[in-house]
């Protein structure tokens, strides 16, 4: 049982990072392309 909380918490820690990098780079958005040809 502990381990499955333990999974839930990293997991939550996890998707809280991303989504705290993601909201960061959300207003500088590239396309893939923008960012293969070195736009970024």
């Amino acid at each position: 049982m502990a381990w499955i909380a333990l999974g839930v918490v990293a997991l939550g820690v996890a998707t809280a990072l991303v989504l705290t990098a993601f909201n960061k780079n959300l207003v500088f958005f590239f396309t893939p392309s923008q960012v293969a040809a070195n736009a970024a």
